[in-house]
């Protein structure tokens, strides 16, 4: 059982005691593995650093993190002083070391300086999942809410922060409202809709949102969540490997789908957008397939477009993310061109490698320094017109 539960300072709890036992109890029944994530700060990640952890029972388990550790490492804690339950072993204690989170601007710009990043375009995290509020008004509150907690704890602290406005799909003509009031009023250089969601992006009901962003000269960004997208009416997985597995690239590919064949890229031409959070090695296959498609259907049932979505993505801004490490990213830059496909960090997400992830791509050996110069700055700023 994968448990994160976070230890950020030193005698400190872990933060659900009660998920914590419950999973402890179960490894020590299965005997199995514990896990958990160790949250410590980048100055102890190189140095080392000791921290009593509380378990069940009431019992401190001392905890010894070697020094030179990476976001993303895992090590296995085993032997005297690990973890017993009634008298019987729980088994390994497996942590996951990760820095912290960064939840002010201060914290932003650090992360930032960390790997020699100029400028940050932040995204929501739990806002991802907000067109699954069945309440259209809660959501257009919620949605004004974390866009001004943004400004005022983020982007108004350093200008090397730059928001995106989360936008409530229950409600498209607020939707446009607020993103009128991020751009004009807090400086906001995009919004966001998810694309994991009951809705498809392409339907006519979304066109304020687009065309307030056309006018006001921002992107939006089509960002992917990680639900099992069991809405859209298949029976869930029963495990989160499965759901994360799937989750980011068929919601972008079922986006993409609605968003071109039912033609926003010839409905608004100076529309940016970019499908983020389901890597690039995607494209070339799905784009091909769409051409096809087009080639045999398109007449009929995707009267709008003028050309094969492959040459739609290359004549309008349209625009994708990609990981440092993906193998097929120089195929998804060679199909689309390098000026399409912009780096993204992850972080502070659980699964991210950043810093890390900044010279992987930077040491790459099978990619041109102007694909690189494109994919990690480039891109970025002419799609978010810094």
């Amino acid at each position: 059982m994968l448990l994160r539960a976070l230890a950020k300072q030193p005698e400190e709890r872990f933060s659900s005691v009660i998920a914590f036992a419950r999973a402890f109890q179960e490894a020590v029944q299965s005997g199995g593995e514990l896990r958990a994530t160790l949250t410590i700060s980048r100055a102890e990640a190189k140095s080392g650093t000791t921290r009593t952890l509380t378990v069940p029972e009431g019992r401190q388990v001392s905890i010894t993190v070697p020094a030179g550790m990476e976001d993303g490492t895992t090590i296995r804690l085993e032997g005297q002083g690990m973890p017993y339950y009634k008298g019987g072993p729980a088994g390994p204690l497996v942590l996951t070391i990760t820095s912290p989170g960064a939840g002010d601007g201060k914290s932003w710009t650090e992360a930032l300086d960390a790997g020699g990043m100029s400028l940050g375009v932040l995204y929501p995290t739990l806002g991802l999942f907000m067109p699954f509020l069945r309440d259209a008004e809660w959501a257009v509150v919620l949605c004004r809410a974390y866009n001004t907690m943004l400004y005022k704890d983020v982007t108004s602290q350093s200008p090397r922060l730059k928001g995106v406005a989360l936008l409530p799909l229950q409600d498209p003509a607020a939707a446009a409202r607020e993103l009128e009031r991020c751009v004009g009023e807090l400086g906001f250089v995009g919004g966001m809709v998810s694309a994991d969601s009951y809705y498809l992006l392409g339907h006519p009901r979304f066109d304020p949102i687009y065309a307030t962003a056309q006018r006001l000269r921002v992107p939006i960004g089509v960002h992917a969540a990680g639900t099992d997208m069991n809405a859209v009416g298949h029976e869930p997985f029963p495990k989160f490997i499965q759901a994360h597995t799937v989750s980011h690239a068929f919601a972008q590919l079922r986006q993409i789908t609605s968003m071109m064949f039912d033609g926003i890229p010839v409905r608004f031409p100076e529309l940016s957008i970019a499908y983020l959070e389901a890597g690039s090695g995607w494209i070339p296959y799905f784009l091909q397939r769409m051409d096809e498609e087009y080639e045999k259907r398109g007449a009929s049932e995707a009267r709008l477009l003028t050309e094969s979505p492959t040459e739609m993505v290359k004549s309008h801004p349209i625009y994708f993310s990609c990981e440092a490490d993906e193998p097929l990213l120089p195929q998804a830059l060679a199909y689309v061109g390098n000026d399409r496909i912009m780096y993204a960090s992850d972080f502070p997400h659980w699964d991210h490698s950043y810093p890390k992830s900044v010279k992987e791509l930077a040491d790459r050996a099978d990619l041109s320094d102007e694909a690189k110069r494109n994919v990690l700055a480039a891109n970025a700023r002419r799609f978010y017109h810094l």
